[in-house]
């Protein structure tokens, strides 16, 4: 399609003091452009629509990223309140005990035949070191949070893929599989698709076919709930093979599965099945709820849901939460953001809710000097479309972390212009190469980017660009954000 031709919207800028000016054309025009741009003592730069409010895409993980440093213990230091554990459940019945695998909001727990550490085949070594040689059911225990694997507002289309995969307490492999897929042996034949290592978790359909030369013109289904991933569709039998990964509705389920083949492996009798236990959602769960409930408000702990006469075998520690935090950020690894959110919501008695880690992500804003109208949150990702932030409210947020004293930690933590994380191939020539720190966002029709440059004088700026309603025939503006941030930092 033929790209239509609009005229240029130029956008004065002008330097704070003013020594300087020069004209930027804002691109797609038609677009609704948001811009804010200060210095850290609160001078305004440039203004544009600072106080409309727009969806932000992933410059949210800006927001949730703070906010674990706002309401968690030193991030540098692992935590044992979130190890993933291993309990034995003793029955009630003469069978043998259940063997429970007891999520910790750890999202970096793997099922790999090369894992280093932090390997769910270390788990299975010491269930079985202490003797354990026949199980009926493997539990897979993710009610540390309220079973809220989707947030609202999560596009359903995007279910089946893994930046959208399930968030759960108890998180294997990033609760993704992978698929690979070459041609067959010629046109005409059926494509070959096969699941990875350790991944055939899930039914596969194949209804793909070679054809000739180097197209990859595949698309893969999965209703939600459905335990069978469908392919459809041409590869050409010169492509590359190419990995294919896919997110997960149940992933304390699929940790159960892995659990017991694992354990099956290593001679273990296993008489049940493996299945999920999961906190159903309470009223008490949502804070604005509580002060309107007549009974007992306390929201119910995962400590609840297990039997009394089980005893803990095995303790993982979970890696440093400034790990997370990094992956998070230099990555806008969504399902990160969304357990680092979970975990916010279990600061200061709350639930581990989304409700309850929104809330207290409403509180840092606050404080931030951000105005209450000026936001609504839905998730930790950015993913949801109903949430909503002005460019002056995150730029507000920015000079606040500034002032705080885990502020450096948290800024290593963001991609660097022309260096690493999603902006390693943006800002690669010019004075911003490596001076400028920002987490970026993208959604259908949006593009965003937030954080911190050095501008010509040394000084640094605080700066939120948003564009929303970008036309899917339009130029992107990705561009036009660079140049636009390079003329500020130079006129500074």
């Amino acid at each position: 399609m033929l790209l239509r031709h609009f005229p240029i919207l130029l956008l004065l800028i002008t330097a704070a003091p003013a020594t300087a000016q020069v004209e930027h054309e804002l691109n797609p025009p038609e677009a609704r452009w948001g811009i804010h741009v200060s210095t850290l003592d609160g001078r305004e730069i440039l203004n544009r629509n600072a106080d409309k409010r727009f969806q932000p895409a992933s410059i949210v993980k800006l927001i949730t990223t703070a906010g674990a440093f706002y309401t968690q213990p030193d991030p540098r230091i692992p935590d044992p309140t979130f190890a993933t554990t291993i309990r034995i459940e003793h029955r009630t019945d003469a069978g043998p005990p259940d063997i429970a695998i007891v999520g910790g909001g750890d999202p970096l727990l793997a099922d790999d035949p090369e894992c280093p550490d932090n390997c769910l085949s270390q788990l299975a070594d010491i269930i079985v070191g202490n003797g354990v040689t026949a199980v009926t059911d493997i539990i897979g225990d993710d009610t540390l949070f309220p079973d809220q694997r989707f947030a609202d507002g999560w596009s359903i289309e995007d279910l089946k893929f893994a930046f959208a995969t399930a968030t759960s307490a108890l998180t294997v492999n990033e609760n993704v599989l992978n698929i690979d897929v070459t041609g067959g042996d010629g046109p005409g034949a059926p494509v070959i698709a096969t699941w990875a290592e350790t991944d055939d978790l899930m039914n596969l359909s194949v209804d793909a076919t070679t054809v000739q030369g180097y197209r990859d013109h595949l698309r893969i289904a999965r209703l939600p709930n459905e335990d069978t991933m469908r392919i459809h569709g041409e590869f050409g039998d010169r492509a590359r093979p190419v990995e294919l990964t896919i997110g997960i509705d149940d992933p304390a389920e699929h940790a159960a599965r892995r659990l017991a083949r694992l354990l099956a492996e290593r001679g273990v009798l296993i008489h049940g099945i493996p299945r999920a236990r999961h906190r159903q959602p309470v009223i008490a769960d949502e804070p604005d709820m509580r002060d309107l409930m007549q009974n007992d408000p306390t929201p119910p702990r995962s400590t609840t849901l297990r039997r009394p006469n089980s005893q803990e075998l095995a303790r993982q520690l979970p890696a440093p939460l400034i790990d997370v935090i990094e992956i998070t950020n230099k990555e806008s690894h969504n399902l990160f953001a969304e357990l680092l959110l979970r975990r916010i919501g279990l600061a200061y008695g709350g639930s581990g809710s989304i409700g309850d880690g929104v809330d207290r992500l409403d509180e840092m804003l606050a404080a931030a000097g951000a105005s209450p109208d000026s936001h609504d949150l839905a998730d930790g990702a950015g993913l949801s479309i109903y949430n909503r932030v002005s460019p002056r409210a995150m730029t507000q947020l920015l000079i606040w972390a500034n002032q705080q004293p885990w502020y450096a930690t948290w800024r290593d933590t963001l991609p660097v212009g022309g260096v690493d994380g999603s902006l390693e191939y943006r800002f690669r020539r010019g004075a911003l190469q490596g001076n400028i720190f920002a987490k970026t966002g993208s959604l259908s029709g949006v593009r965003s980017l937030a954080g911190y440059m050095t501008a010509a004088s040394g000084q640094t700026l605080a700066f939120t660009v948003i564009v929303n309603d970008v036309p899917s025939a339009a130029r992107s503006p990705i561009g036009s954000i660079d140049a636009l941030l390079a003329d500020i930092a130079a006129a500074n």
